[in-house]
């Protein structure tokens, strides 16, 4: 990651592709395609993200494109990255973005077609929660009403099957419905209460590249020392891996010693 965030582009792909790992190899695309976009590389993000083999560690990613593109007006690269989720949905709640930054109806309407082709319920909620957080941000008070009737329709599976994370959804569905039992009297409400709303979390958990290193459990004592004197020890006493983010952010001079001296290494 410190090759990408340093705008080393070329020798952090080089690194990337020699990974054997496929996680590892996955978090260091992911990485490469961050450090792109911050660069406002776009061009390079989006090959390297096309190279995030794994769905779980692409979509912040994607989502930092999707909101890259967007900010510099190419809503329609914005369009084609939100397509190109892998996950389903991960690809509604892209496409959803890109239609609520663009105020884009129809494509509103394909988030809505993705969300209906969900299989899990407790999926099926976030996604019109997220929809219906939207119609009601743009006022759309007749899309709000539909939408919520279609949450009103979705079985949530019975209480005692519920994960903590899913019931907190069900709860907000339950919310949502009675709030707008008669008539919606209120957007401002909906939006609000709907606001929150998760992602489609189903059965996985999302992961970055940094949620993919080993476990740092316990670090050198540094409690009584001033940044440098820790910095000091860490470096003497931890795991490098854990260390080096921290050396470069603070002495960014370091990073050509270090580079220099893995190609030294590598030269051997």
């Amino acid at each position: 990651m410190a090759m990408a965030d340093h705008g080393d582009f070329d020798r952090a792909e080089h690194q990337a592709a020699r990974l054997t790992d496929p996680k590892a190899r996955a978090s260091a695309w992911a990485a490469v395609t961050e450090g792109a976009v911050a660069a406002a590389e776009l061009d390079r993000a989006e090959r390297a993200l096309s190279r995030v083999a794994d769905p779980a560690l692409e979509w912040r990613p994607r989502l930092d494109l999707i909101r890259a593109a967007l900010a510099a007006g190419l809503p329609e690269r914005a369009r084609a990255v939100a397509r190109k989720a892998d996950d389903l949905r991960d690809r509604a709640a892209a496409v959803l973005l890109v239609a609520r930054d663009t105020r884009d109806g129809d494509l509103l309407d394909e988030a809505e077609q993705l969300v209906e082709a969900f299989t899990d319920p407790i999926d099926t909620m976030s996604g019109l929660l997220r929809m219906i957080a939207v119609t009601a941000d743009w006022g759309d008070r007749a899309r709000t009403r539909d939408l919520i009737g279609r949450l009103a329709a979705v079985a949530p599976p019975a209480e005692e099957d519920l994960k903590a994370g899913f019931r907190l959804v069900a709860g907000q569905a339950r919310r949502v419905v009675r709030l707008c039992s008669t008539r919606i009297r209120s957007l401002t409400e909906v939006a609000e209460e709907t606001s929150g709303a998760g992602t489609f979390i189903g059965e996985r958990r999302y992961e970055t590249a940094i949620s993919v290193v080993p476990a740092r459990y316990f670090g050198p004592p540094t409690k009584d020392l001033s940044p440098e004197e820790a910095l000091l020890k860490e470096l003497t006493e931890d795991d490098w891996a854990h260390v080096v983010e921290d050396l470069v952010d603070r002495c960014p001079e370091a990073y050509p010693a270090i580079i220099a001296e893995l190609d030294a290494l590598a030269a051997d």
